[in-house]
């Protein structure tokens, strides 16, 4: 312990005012121990955050990358890493689409008059 002038192990929280006491009067332990935490206090983890995190573009998908609605980059295929929150992404789709003209039946109309 040369770099430090105290340790706290265990949970902090119960301790933490006993701490700033100790720290304003000059009287710092060496080391306070709070103890364990109760499982059912503890957060679960944000694991949605993740999932919104990553995309995956086919080979013939590409991504507008959007950060605070201004673009970014655009990114190929692959797998994809945004910051939560803060960035958005936009599939574009690079297929060809073929639809059915129908017959110009009206343009042969016009034109013999």
């Amino acid at each position: 312990m040369e770099r430090v002038d105290s340790v706290v192990t265990g949970e902090a929280e119960g301790i933490w005012s006993q701490v700033l006491e100790d720290a304003r009067n000059g009287s710092l332990k060496r080391r306070y121990d709070g103890g364990l935490a109760e499982i059912s206090d503890v957060p679960s983890a944000r694991h949605d955050l993740l999932a919104t995190a990553i995309r995956i573009l086919r080979e013939y998908e590409r991504g507008v990358i959007f950060r605070l609605g201004r673009v970014i980059k655009t990114k190929g295929p692959g797998f994809i890493i945004l910051i939560p929150i803060i960035d958005k992404m936009v599939k574009v789709s690079l297929r060809l689409v073929t639809m059915d003209v129908p017959p110009q039946d009206v343009i042969h109309e016009i034109m013999s008059l």
